[in-house]
């Protein structure tokens, strides 16, 4: 079973507030803002549309590693979680 996607960190790196990030994905604010306070889990249809418009719009593949969503000088300050 996959990790949970940080949606907020993941949100944050594309650089859109949480209604564009909605729209993306053909979902209310609502779920956008359920999934980063982690009231609910999205999909695994979600799940993958999450991973897509990330890829998309950064050209990366998420992690779920904390570091991966610092600034380049400061990441290896952390351990990593791999």
């Amino acid at each position: 079973m996959p990790r949970r996607i940080d949606v907020k960190a993941m949100r944050d790196e594309m650089g859109l507030s949480r209604s564009e990030m909605a729209e993306k994905l053909g979902v209310h604010e609502r779920t956008v803002k359920r999934w980063e306070e982690a009231d609910h889990d999205p999909s695994p249809l979600a799940n993958e549309r999450l991973r897509t418009i990330h890829r998309e719009h950064t050209g990366k593949k998420p992690t779920n590693d904390p570091a991966d969503h610092l600034p380049e000088p400061l990441r290896g300050l952390l351990p990593s979680m791999r």
